[in-house]
């Protein structure tokens, strides 16, 4: 797994043209390590990252970039002796 880990930092730091690559290649790599681990952990990994996605897509309908905050709107409660 570390070197994976070492693979996959020598190639992001060697040239952007080379992310595409990284982006069909790492995945394949991965899959020669994972395929034997066990089939719980898989559907663990599966779950969270969809449900992570899901989360993400949610957030950013609901909070759109030009969306301004009213000042004083969430004050910090502070502790006064």
């Amino acid at each position: 797994m570390l070197i994976v880990l070492y693979v996959g930092t020598q190639l992001a730091s060697s040239l952007m043209m080379q992310a595409p690559t990284m982006v069909v290649l790492l995945p394949l790599l991965f899959v020669i390590f994972i395929i034997n681990f066990p089939a719980g952990l898989i559907l663990y990994w599966i779950t969270t990252n969809t449900w992570t996605i899901g989360q993400q897509w949610v957030i950013r309908r609901t909070i759109r970039p030009g969306r301004a905050r009213r000042p004083g709107r969430f004050r910090r409660l502070a502790w006064r002796p």
